[in-house]
C-alpha cells in the first residue's frame, strides 16, 4: 500500500499491532497448555514508490495430540486476520 506519511513510529506499531493480532488469535484458538513453542516475526520494507510490503512468520509447535493441518489452518487463519485488520489500518492513514 501505498503512502508517504508512514514514520518509523508508524510502522514500528504496525508491526506491533500485526504481531500481537496473530498471538492473540492462536491463545483464542488453543490452550496455553497446549502450545509447545510459538514464535512470530513482523519484518516491514518502505519501498522506494512508498510502499510497505510485511513478511509475516509464524512457527508453531502444539501438543502432538494436534496434527499439523490443524496447526496450518489456524496459522493461516490468524495471518489473514492479521492482514486484513494492516490494510485497515493503513486505509485509514491514507
Amino acid at each position: 500500500m501505498a503512502n508517504s506519511t508512514f514514520t518509523d513510529k508508524s510502522i514500528e506499531e504496525l508491526c506491533v499491532l500485526a504481531e500481537n493480532i496473530i498471538r492473540s488469535y492462536i491463545l483464542s484458538k488453543f490452550s496455553i497448555n497446549d502450545i509447545l513453542d510459538l514464535n512470530v516475526s513482523v519484518d516491514v520494507r518502505l519501498l522506494d514508490d512508498g510502499q510497505l510490503t510485511f513478511d509475516v512468520d509464524v512457527e508453531l509447535t502444539l501438543h502432538p495430540k494436534f496434527s499439523r493441518s490443524d496447526v496450518e489452518v489456524v496459522i493461516n487463519e490468524a495471518v489473514e486476520r492479521c492482514f486484513k485488520e494492516l490494510d485497515k489500518r493503513m486505509g485509514s492513514v491514507e
